[in-house]
């Protein structure tokens, strides 16, 4: 499923939020599991996966109980597009001042997991 969103990194009053820069979402039930999920995301971004840099975000992963087995699967399907890069970042692991640069950085697409 594609949106799109107007929105740019801001801190609100419930925290961090986008606003006034386009974002395209391409949401997806397990990750990227087929070659039409991967054709969708590189029409999103408009980009070869050779030319993408990624910044993988797995937050929501923390709060899962039991065998992970799936974010790693999600990490491998990643990497078997042959991404340019895949940067990992846990908003939640370390302080605002290191995590942030890194998924505002020009260039750079996010993955939420």
């Amino acid at each position: 499923m594609l949106r799109k969103k107007r929105s740019l990194l801001h801190k609100g009053e419930f925290g961090w939020g986008l606003e006034n820069k386009t974002m395209k979402l391409l949401l997806t039930s397990g990750g990227i599991t087929n070659k039409s999920i991967a054709k969708a995301l590189f029409d999103l971004v408009g980009k070869k996966p050779k030319d993408t840099a990624l910044v993988f975000i797995p937050t929501a992963s923390n709060i899962e109980k039991g065998d992970k087995d799936w974010l790693i699967n999600d990490l491998i399907n990643l990497k078997n597009q042959n991404f340019k890069s895949i940067s990992i970042t846990d908003i939640s692991a370390v302080p605002e001042n290191i995590w942030r640069p890194q998924i505002i950085s020009e260039g750079k697409y996010l993955v939420f997991n």
